[in-house]
């Protein structure tokens, strides 16, 4: 018994076949949802007594506002919500100057020039190659004749991505960018807050200096 099979039928059953046999899993990405009550509340409890402290201390063209809500605070820049003109130019500085923040942001370069290598596949490659030649034809008692010839020739090459191998390399490459950009963000935040938590701990200091000082005088005034 003869089965006869139709280039229709054919192609439909390879199409299948390649589609179920795609190489690994398909990557989804995790969101991590942040708990917004949580850090409300450590920021409602917290952020008063710095504010004002942060304004005792610094009260001339300084004063942070103490009207925003924990929710206005989560979506706010930090450099809106310090306003602090001491600090922003001590971490604008830092940001500039800082090895390991130029570091990250050269491997995002990396990994992104990575990610263009790993597209590549998915595009035709295109190969073009001409050459020219001068040449003499002698025919019996005929002067020779002279002519040129030019030749062009051009190749077309482009991998089908049957088993899923192109894509899920740029997948990959697409994940590793997003690894190095969360990197950087977090060295970025690292930076600012150590910076931030100096220059907090430096106006703590001269606080506790002032109050040294008065309370030095307070005593010589009563002995």
């Amino acid at each position: 018994m003869r089965v006869l099979t139709s280039p229709l039928v054919l192609s439909m059953l390879i199409a299948i076949t390649t589609s179920a046999c795609v190489v690994g899993p398909k990557y989804n990405r995790a969101e991590v949802p942040a708990n917004a009550r949580i850090l409300a509340a450590r920021r409602s409890d917290s952020t008063r007594v710095f504010f004002d402290s942060l304004s005792a201390a610094r009260r001339v063209g300084t004063t942070p506002s103490l009207a925003q809500t924990a929710a206005t605070l989560e979506a706010a820049r930090w450099s809106d919500v310090i306003r602090d003109t001491v600090l922003i130019r001590l971490v604008d500085i830092a940001l500039h100057n800082n090895q390991n923040l130029q570091i990250a942001q050269a491997r995002i370069r990396e990994f992104r020039a990575d990610l263009g290598i790993a597209r590549a596949p998915q595009l035709p490659t295109i190969t073009a190659n001409a050459g020219t030649s001068a040449n003499q034809v002698a025919l019996g008692s005929l002067p020779p004749t002279s002519f040129r010839a030019t030749r062009i020739t051009a190749d077309v090459a482009w991998e089908l991505d049957f088993w899923g191998r192109i894509r899920r390399n740029v997948q990959a490459a697409n994940a590793d960018v997003d690894v190095q950009v969360a990197a950087e963000r977090a060295t970025t935040l690292t930076l600012i807050s150590d910076v931030a938590t100096g220059y907090l701990e430096l106006l703590e200091l001269d606080q506790e200096h002032t109050i040294a000082t008065n309370t030095l005088a307070t005593r010589q005034a009563t002995l």
